[in-house]
């Protein structure tokens, strides 16, 4: 009986998901195409007149080719009704939910993690505009392929390279060329990842750092290339804002804190309460100070409760309250250089106290959990630098841009900070153990 109800909890779940992410997106089913949608089959119709065409590399190098493809093989089946669009972007929403289940199971060997996680990520509301703007459906594929990245990654005992290696190469490579403009941030830490990948399959042996560097030059080598030729084809201009970070006012340094916050917690839940979004009295020291204090103070009651509710160790809500309570101190001396007004709007304030806390939080919980639950820790903080990297990478051309909750930019940290909340929620006490 037991081993039956284990059988049908998947196709529960996986049902729920289809079920939530279809109620959830149901108007967008009778969306039009509009703006960039026309314009991806403007490109593509130019690009690949004939099925010849797909056999001329150059339609390939531009950061935006494969969402042309996608959209372009559809409109070549369904024609130009929006249904068949906003459909397929739908199923390709519910497909990388699920990517998550079996690569957190595998991660963390527990089942809960991975279904808890693909839920919420179902029901995930940042991002939300790459369903209404079809086009932008290309990044789902990227979630669900570098998922399946991690999935089928691993180490080779005794040996470098592996037939075996293939089949991750593929499909990070994919996942790049899909959505270059998302994801290119992973990029940067694929290093980090493949470490932590090692160390969950270690076994006590130690980390090969040979085989870490091997494939961390396999995998980027593909992705670096084809971004070197889009960037001297589209202007990149990523060393021209590397070099010209140190002379940015020090407040655009905490913006990207705005974005997790904004990932984290939905704007229209702030807007919801009817306040004044113009708030630039909050920029002076007094002002900033009682409002901090008093976010600094709910932020330590939420850790508490969480340190109650779970296994964590006895300085989690000490570390967390303090080196936020420093972080948001920092922020305040940093807010009299704002002449821009981009701190005038209390979502963008409210959105960086958020951001700061829940990265602290997270980071020092799973720096904590390395002990006595591995593969959590290990798992949260591929999930929790992915998360920064594809915020922080982005904001080098961007640094002084905000973002709402529902915009594209925000998909993939959104689904990254909802797994990482799974795994916290994971080690609550007293669970229940029916998954």
């Amino acid at each position: 009986m037991r081993v039956l109800k284990k059988k049908k909890i998947p196709l529960i779940v996986f049902l729920l998901i289809a079920g939530l992410v279809f109620f959830n997106y149901r108007k967008t089913l009778s969306f039009s195409l509009a703006g960039d949608d026309w314009l991806a089959l403007y490109r593509y119709y130019i690009a690949f007149p004939t099925r010849l065409s797909y056999f001329n590399l150059n339609n390939y190098l531009g950061n935006y080719d494969a969402s042309n493809i996608i959209v372009g093989e559809i409109s070549r089946f369904f024609g130009f009704n929006p249904f068949p669009y906003y459909f397929v972007s739908t199923i390709v929403k519910i497909l990388s939910a699920i990517s998550f289940i079996p690569t957190i199971k595998k991660l963390t060997k527990n089942n809960f993690a991975a279904y808890l996680s693909a839920i919420l990520v179902a029901v995930a509301f940042a991002g939300v505009e790459s369903t209404n703007w079809v086009f932008n459906m290309s990044t789902y594929f990227s979630i669900a392929l570098f998922n399946l990245f991690l999935y089928f990654y691993e180490p080779f005992n005794g040996k470098i390279f592996n037939k075996k290696i293939i089949t991750p190469a593929l499909l990070m490579s994919f996942s790049f060329y899909l959505t270059p403009i998302r994801i290119h941030g992973l990029l940067v830490v694929l290093p980090i990842t493949i470490y932590l990948l090692h160390k969950l399959n270690s076994n006590k042996k130690g980390v090969n750092l040979v085989s870490v560097v091997a494939h961390s030059v396999l995998f980027l080598f593909p992705s670096i290339y084809f971004y070197s030729v889009t960037a001297t084809r589209y202007g990149g201009g990523y060393l021209e804002n590397i070099l010209a970070i140190p002379k940015l006012k020090p407040h655009l340094f905490f913006l990207p804190f705005s974005y997790l916050g904004a990932a984290f917690i939905p704007d229209k839940a702030i807007m919801f309460f009817k306040i004044n979004l113009s708030r630039p009295d909050l920029l002076s020291p007094e002002k900033y100070l009682t409002f901090a204090g008093s976010f600094l103070l709910i932020s330590l009651i939420i850790t508490e409760l969480i340190k109650r509710g779970i296994k964590a160790p006895k300085q989690f809500t000490f570390l967390t309250t303090t080196i936020t309570a420093v972080v948001y101190l920092l922020f305040g001396f940093t807010l009299k250089y704002d002449t821009s007004g981009i701190y005038h709007n209390i979502i963008v304030i409210i959105d960086t106290l958020v951001g700061i806390y829940i990265l602290v939080a997270f980071t020092i919980f799973f720096a904590q959990k390395r002990k006595a639950n591995l593969k959590v820790a290990t798992t949260g903080f591929i999930y929790l630098i992915s998360t920064c990297a594809v915020i922080w990478i982005p904001w080098i051309v961007f640094p002084s841009g905000t973002v709402h909750s529902d915009t594209r930019y925000l998909l993939l940290p959104g689904a990254y900070l909802l797994v990482c909340l799974s795994l916290v929620l994971l080690l609550r006490k007293n669970r229940s153990s029916c998954f």
